[in-house]
């Protein structure tokens, strides 16, 4: 996917950018959809890199998915915050299969001024 591609920046484009009001509604509020060219994709021997299709991706397509995958995302973070009891730099990873979907945190540290 875009992780790699995100975390090198060795493609042009922007990511999703989404902003999730944490009080209920949850109200999304989107900033960017994306736009990079290429992404990895597991083949044998390594990864390879494949040009993007946004118009087959359901988070560009689909508001009403991208608003739910967003809040997904927000639920977890805010219960990250809150068991911390401050803002937090999270980075993740979303999965969707046949059981639903599942957001996976892999790294949480406290957001530092500078």
């Amino acid at each position: 996917g875009l992780g790699e591609t995100l975390a090198s920046a060795n493609e042009p484009g922007t990511p999703y950018r989404l902003v999730v009001q944490k009080a209920k509604p949850n109200a999304v509020k989107i900033l960017s959809l994306a736009s990079f060219s290429r992404a990895l994709e597991d083949a044998e021997g390594g990864p390879i890199a494949k040009s993007i299709d946004y118009s087959k991706e359901k988070l560009s397509t689909d508001r009403s998915f991208l608003e739910k995958f967003a809040r997904d995302v927000a639920e977890v973070a805010v219960k990250v915050e809150e068991a911390y009891g401050t803002p937090m730099d999270m980075e993740g990873v979303v999965l969707e299969n046949s059981s639903g979907r599942e957001v996976h945190l892999v790294q949480a540290r406290p957001i530092v001024e500078g």
